[in-house]
């Protein structure tokens, strides 16, 4: 069980919500895995661990091998404008740049790493800064299956 611990990822998901995670794509999916087409895709929600921080449960923004660049305050992949509107408003919640990925400053995501950003981007802790940066496949720990707790706001995961 993950218990969401604050707003960064509203609306998708609220403060105190409690859910099950399925370790499946980490333990068969990848490269390495039984599974190698079974894998992480842009838009797929994680919890992940990222040195002696609590887990974080963040959204993939950017994939192993593209190019990630925030510019006037939206996301770029390899130049392109990333459509983000099935679950982030870049009007009310545009993309503040960080210390890790500043603005008009495009990186290359490293092989075997993530972009992982919170869908309130006003309010995440996410790969915009220098202490979570890229997340490598091995401190992502599962995807998001089910919400518990509330009761009323039981569900599955999206």
């Amino acid at each position: 069980p993950t218990q969401v611990d604050g707003r960064s990822m509203e609306p998708t998901y609220q403060d105190n919500e409690v859910m099950l995670s399925n370790r499946l794509i980490q333990i068969a999916g990848g490269p390495d895995g039984i599974f190698p087409s079974y894998d992480y895709q842009r838009g797929d929600l994680v919890v992940f661990k990222k040195g002696e921080q609590p887990d974080l449960i963040k959204r993939i923004i950017g994939l192993p091998g593209e190019t990630i660049e925030i510019r006037n305050q939206r996301v770029f992949i390899n130049n392109e404008p990333l459509d983000e509107s099935a679950y982030n408003d870049p009007i009310s919640k545009p993309t503040i740049p960080g210390d890790f990925l500043r603005s008009g400053t495009p990186r290359v995501i490293p092989e075997g790493s993530y972009i992982l950003l919170g869908d309130n981007r006003i309010n995440s802790k996410d790969s915009r800064f220098s202490d979570i940066g890229f997340v490598t496949r091995e401190e992502i720990k599962a995807a998001p299956f089910v919400v518990l707790f509330p009761l009323n706001a039981a569900r599955l995961a999206r």
